[in-house]
């Protein structure tokens, strides 16, 4: 007698919960590569408008779904940026990549902006590593010219 295959039933997550799981994911992931002090927005007093903070001068606003409306969500982080920000879309569906989206006439500013923080960052890392003694960590281009994989950096001490 054959048996009969069971189908699991996949668990629907809520789309508050895959959001708040979305904007973790995506802060770790600007952390992980970049370096950024990043955070969900929300999480500490909800009065913060952006989904993710921690690139000054980018308004974040994070999609975590299958099938994204992509103009009314840059619409949203328009809305939602202050005077001075830089709207942007970050968005991924399961499975795939990370994506970022923004305005056209944003680009060269976002890359301005993107870059001058990543640089901060190294600074930083590079000025922690110096004072303490420890190894330090620094962000750097690897072999295929992607900027953000860590390169771990030792200070030598001559023994004095």
């Amino acid at each position: 007698m054959a048996k009969k295959a069971v189908k699991k039933k996949k668990q629907k997550i809520n789309s508050k919960t895959k959001g708040k799981v979305g904007e973790l994911e995506l802060s770790h992931a600007l952390k992980d590569l970049f370096g950024f002090e990043s955070r969900r927005g929300q999480q500490y007093n909800g009065l913060e408008g952006e989904d993710v903070v921690g690139i000054p001068g980018v308004h974040i606003e994070c999609k975590r779904v299958e099938n994204l409306s992509l103009y009314p969500a840059m619409e949203q982080s328009i809305r939602d940026s202050v005077e001075g920000q830089i709207p942007c879309v970050m968005h991924r569906r399961n499975h795939k990549q990370w994506l970022c989206t923004v305005q056209l006439e944003d680009l060269g500013k976002f890359a301005a902006t993107f870059l001058r923080e990543l640089q901060a960052n190294n600074e930083r890392s590079a000025n922690l590593g110096s004072e303490s003694g420890t190894d330090g960590i620094e962000r750097a281009e690897d072999e295929s010219g992607n900027i953000g994989g860590d390169r771990s950096v030792t200070t030598e001490s001559d023994g004095t």
